[in-house]
């Protein structure tokens, strides 16, 4: 259990949505530097620097680059250093320990000097590197200031109290968390382009110093474009608790971290309010018991290390004889760390507790109904006959988005647009009853977070009911369902057993009849108006570009990778009726959950699943089983429909073969082609006519 979450691959999961960093301008303003941060930046990629050659001339060259164009930006840096050792409180032993560290790092230098007198390239680096940023600080009489401990902490409240942006890439700056203050402008080091350039504009000081206006374009963190948005900050110290640190070995691969993140945080999403206590125990329980005892004062470390205070914040103020800002709030860290403590001490008496129901921790219903409002705004647009049926909870299986309560259940993305219909979301109730029962089987056998769906906890599913004319969150408990390698149950067995029985023999046909039938189906439910498959421009444009690709020179390919393959983001909607458009995108949206659902459940059937080890070094970076985002349009798609769209659909079928299909073999058919687009034609009639039959 690290005290510190030291996870740098935090940065790497909010990359995953474009919208967590903003462009920004950098200009008059001060600025906090994590000071060993920047060191590594100028260190990054300086190959040419030699042991006993320069190099510190080097490094002190390069460095002062930087800090120049800071300058010249109007830019006033406040750079942050760690490791305060002439502090003479320091313990005497701490201090000889690290005199005997720095020995033995001049001694393995020295005895790796080439004994011909060859340079010696920096394999690690300087020892002295941050004396020479120091220096060149003091050159440019920027200010600057070291801390014994928490750095990063140090410089967090620093930023904040003043207001100003704090450049650091440490994943830790993304986790602290105030209850009297908003989080400060983070601005990571490698986003920022170190190029000065001069704006056609002036600002006012600029105006009138009468002078140009230099800036360095970089970007900030937006919490509100982050996949974090939606994560209360009060939970954000609780994040270490379920991460290891950089140097353990469940963290070896950058797809594995963001995939781990991204479901975790998903998980603690579900505990969206102001009680700690639930999510504290949720968490906990997670950690081994026997480590949970010897770890107590590790735990709290790694949840106060992330709670924000002014404590000396005066002292730092009048050192660095900066002009005084805000109020300091002296109180605000004690006060947090205290609730955060409390909430720690009630989890872990509910944990040891023989009788959990008599600990005053309730982990059931939530007391306050959802308000029927909020059911009036999502099923307004809805057919009547569709609207009765689910007044009759006829739908048991099924829950609108819009009506989750933080301790919901959602299968696919912890954020999902709840403007969409809810069939976006859900396939079918016994589909999801079969996830969670496969999920559970797989948890017990794998031992990891990741392998729960989002909302679930202790082998229950929270679903919203209709009782009484409120919809009401009622605790559904789910059996572990342990596939057993011994039966040798194969994925088409079981799709066949639990998705329905077909006359078609190609396992390409039968996953695309799979995924069709159930689409349509959930389709028609939520009111798309599809009274037959052959209405559905949609559904005729998405097979008829199945069996282009099947016959394409790649060769077969599975249907998530089909989807994957066509699944470029429509950014020009605006040129075409916006009722269509949002019309295309829901039943996207809707054929995209049920091709990445169905292929999941074949996962976790086949076993490839069993365990990370089994996945292979070789991943592809285009793989998106794990960070798949379903909202948006496919081009491809979007283009076949728009045409299909304007064709009665009693013709549809006749301009799809005769159109469609050769546009998208080819503009120019040799013979080869012919008789591949036919063959493409004839399975897709086979197709069609099985398709229709079940309907």
């Amino acid at each position: 259990m690290p005290a510190v979450i030291g996870l740098e691959k935090l940065r790497a999961y909010f990359g995953t949505k474009a919208e967590s960093f903003i462009p920004y301008l950098l200009h008059n303003t001060y600025v906090v530097i994590d000071a060993p941060n920047l060191l590594w930046r100028v260190l990054l990629g300086n190959e040419r620097m030699h042991y006993f050659g320069g190099e510190y001339q080097f490094l002190f060259g390069k460095i002062s680059k930087y800090l120049r164009m800071l300058r010249d930006c109007d830019v006033n840096p406040i750079l942050i250093f760690g490791g305060q050792h002439i502090d003479m409180r320091v313990p005497l032993k701490t201090r000889r320990g690290r005199n005997q560290r720095r020995f033995n790092r001049w001694k393995q230098i020295l005895e790796e000097k080439d004994p011909c007198g060859n340079k010696c390239l920096v394999k690690r680096p300087l020892i002295l590197a941050e004396n020479v940023l120091l220096d060149a600080a003091e050159r440019f009489q920027f200010s600057h200031f070291a801390c014994e401990t928490d750095r990063h902490l140090n410089a967090v409240e620093l930023a904040t109290y003043l207001g100003c942006p704090l450049i650091a890439s440490n994943s830790n700056y993304y986790l602290f968390t105030s209850d009297t203050i908003p989080p400060c402008t983070l601005i990571p080091t490698e986003l920022i382009q170190w190029d000065v350039k001069q704006l056609n504009i002036q600002c006012e000081r600029c105006q009138t110093l009468r002078k140009a206006c230099h800036v360095l374009s970089c970007k900030k963190f937006d919490l509100s474009g982050s996949p974090l948005k939606c994560l209360n900050p009060k939970l954000k110290p609780l994040l270490p608790l379920l991460f290891d640190n950089d140097s353990a070995s469940s963290m070896h691969k950058w797809e594995d971290c963001v995939r781990e993140i991204d479901t975790r945080v998903k998980w603690l999403s579900q505990f969206n309010n102001n009680d700690l206590v639930k999510p504290m125990v949720a968490v906990l329980a997670q950690i081994d018991q026997k480590q949970l005892i010897s770890k107590e004062s590790t735990i709290l470390k790694s949840m106060f290390f992330y709670i924000m205070g002014s404590v000396t914040m005066n002292r730092k103020i009048r050192f660095l004889n900066l002009p005084s800002q805000l109020p300091c709030r002296n109180r605000s860290e004690s006060h947090l760390k205290e609730i955060y403590k409390d909430a720690f001490n009630r989890a872990l008496s509910y944990l040891r507790s023989d009788d959990n129901a008599n600990s005053g921790i309730s982990l059931g219903i939530r007391e306050n109904p959802i308000d029927s409002r909020e059911v009036e705004s999502v099923i307004g647009n809805w057919p009547i006959t569709l609207t009765e049926k689910f007044c009759r909870s006829e739908f048991t299986g099924y829950a609108l988005d819009a009506l989750y309560a933080p301790d919901g259940v959602l299968l696919a993305d912890a954020h999902e647009d709840t403007s969409l219909p809810q069939s976006v979301h859900k396939v079918s109730g016994k589909l999801r009853e079969m996830q969670y029962n496969i999920l559970f089987g797989l948890e017990d056998r794998l031992g990891r977070v990741e392998t729960k769906c989002f909302g679930v906890v202790d082998h229950y599913v929270t679903e919203l009911m209709l009782l009484d004319g409120q919809y009401q969150p009622i605790r559904v408990p789910c059996n572990p369902h342990h596939l057993d390698p011994a039966e040798e149950q194969s994925t088409e067995q079981f799709m066949s057993k639990h998705f329905g029985q077909t006359k078609l023999t190609d396992p390409f046909d039968r996953q695309l009849y799979w995924i069709v039938s159930f689409w349509f189906r959930n389709s028609t439910l939520a009111g798309n108006q599809c009274e037959t498959v052959d209405d559905s421009p949609l559904a005729l444009a998405f097979t008829a570009n199945a069996y282009m690709w099947k016959f394409k020179q790649y060769g077969n390919r599975k249907i998530p990778q089909l989807v994957e393959q066509v699944q470029t983001i429509c950014r020009n909607g605006s040129l075409f009726d916006e009722g269509f458009r949002v019309s295309v995108v829901h039943q996207l949206t809707e054929l995209q959950l049920v091709a990445y659902e169905m292929n999941v459940l074949s996962h976790l059937v086949s076993g490839i699943l069993l365990s990370y080890a089994n996945r292979g070094q070789q991943i592809v970076h285009n793989e998106k089983l794990w960070v798949w985002r379903m909202f948006g349009s496919c081009q491809l798609i979007y283009w076949l429909t728009i045409d299909l769209e304007r064709v009665s659909s009693n013709k549809r079928m006749e301009y799809l073969k005769e159109q469609l299909m050769p546009e998208l073999a080819g503009p120019q058919l040799s013979r080869n082609k012919q008789c591949t687009l036919q063959q493409a034609i004839n399975e897709f009639d086979m197709f069609w006519d099985t398709m229709k039959a079940a309907f």
